[in-house]
């Protein structure tokens, strides 16, 4: 996500009556057929769309009570990507030993532990 949008999307407060579910209905009226998207506490009218527009209402009433948990996943998501960089660091500053031929290699016991966030010194002493 855009640090922008992520930034719009976390600081923009739709005021206190448009927290909970909406829903979105069929309306069928001599105007004309549409949906309506109410707050399903107050009843507050928060759209009317055409007919055509069915799917779009109840979009619009599912990602509303979805977009809380999308960004908390987001979070959690950024935060195990955060700490799994880290750990390929970690494992990539391994230190290496060189052959007699000159050909880099590690041991997996001095890798293991940066590739399975483990604390070396705790896995030697346990």
């Amino acid at each position: 996500m855009d640090s922008n949008l992520d930034y719009e999307a976390r600081t923009y407060d739709l005021g206190e009556w448009l927290t909970g579910p909406w829903v979105q209905q069929p309306v069928e009226s001599p105007d004309g057929d549409h949906y309506t998207v109410t707050h399903k506490a107050s009843g507050q009218l928060l759209a009317t769309l055409p007919h055509w527009a069915g799917s779009i209402a109840l979009w619009m009433c599912v990602a509303r009570d979805a977009f809380p948990a999308l960004l908390a996943d987001n979070d959690q998501l950024r935060a195990e990507n955060q700490a799994l960089t880290k750990r390929l660091h970690d494992a990539a500053m391994t230190r290496t030993w060189t052959n007699e031929d000159g050909k880099k290699f590690v041991f997996v016991e001095d890798i293991a532990p940066a590739l399975l966030g483990t604390d070396a010194k705790k896995e030697q002493t346990g």
